[in-house]
Formats: structure tokens, sequence, C-alpha cells
């Protein structure tokens, strides 16, 4: 019956040591057992778990990719990539904001919510807001995760940044 807790950053310079110090560790374990995906010894570990682990290591990248495809469409003069990278962006915007209030749903079902005693319309403001805000910003922290995954780790030292 362990139980773990996590300090949460206050302060936007904590918050990115601690994102990118969690991001790189995440990074660094998938590749240390990259022999495991998709291997059928490996049980629906290796055959489910870490390919979708996979696609959370490239999500920030790709959705990164999409922000900048918008933003260079708004001066293209192809209209069809213009529509097609504001499309993406909302597709994202629209999963991202959909699973941000399903949780927050589930959470509410099971009796552990932030948004405890706040009305439904808050909750969806709040999902609706998070998904273009938090996550990019998020996407944006993590990119430093990276190139920090992949240098040779000098040992652990806690990180006190507040």
């Amino acid at each position: 019956e362990a139980l773990a807790e996590t300090e949460g950053q206050f302060r936007l310079r904590g918050f990115s040591a601690q994102r990118i110090r969690w991001f790189s560790g995440f990074i660094r374990t998938l590749f240390r057992f990259r022999h495991l995906i998709f291997n059928t010894r490996a049980g629906i570990f290796g055959l489910v778990k870490l390919p979708i682990k996979v696609v959370d290591v490239i999500i920030p990248l790709t959705s990164l990719l999409f922000l900048l495809l918008v933003a260079g469409s708004s001066s293209a003069n192809n209209s069809k990539i213009r529509i097609l990278s504001w499309l993406l962006f909302a597709g994202r915007w629209a999963w991202d904001a959909g699973c941000y209030a399903l949780l927050l749903r589930e959470g509410e079902r099971w009796k552990y919510t932030p948004m405890q005693g706040k009305s439904r319309v808050w909750i969806w403001v709040c999902a609706m807001t998070e998904a273009i805000s938090y996550v990019w910003l998020r996407y944006l922290i993590v990119l430093g995760a990276y190139p920090r995954a992949f240098r040779r780790a000098k040992g652990w030292q806690p990180s006190r940044l507040d």
C-alpha cells in the first residue's frame, strides 16, 4: 500500500526544471528498455504499453510541428495547406479538451477532483482553456528534455529551485 506524493511547482522556473527532469528520465528509461518494444516475450507490456509510451515521446514534437504549420500557413498562399493545418490544430485542441473534460468528470464521479463544488460550465471553461494554454506550455518546456535525455548523466542530484 505504497503512497507517493508530488510537490507541485508554483513558479515557472521550478515547473520547467521539474518537467524537463521528469521527461528526460522518461525518455532515458524508454530508450534503455527499447528492446522490449513490440517484443512478444514481454507480453502486453511490450506489445501495447511500451508502444503507447513511444507515442507519448513523439506527441510534443508533432504537436509543436502542427503549431508551426498553423503559424506558417497564415502567410501561405495555398489555401489547402492553411485549411489542413487549422484542422490539425483544431483536432488536437478538441482531443485535449475532450480528454481533460472526461478526466474532470470521472474525477468528480470518484469524488476526487480539484473542481469540486464548481459548476459544470466552469469545468468546461477550464477544459477548453487548458487545452490551448497549459498543454502547449508543457510541450515547449519539454523540448529541453530531448537533448538532456541523451547527455551523459553525472548522477542524480535533487533540484530545489523554489
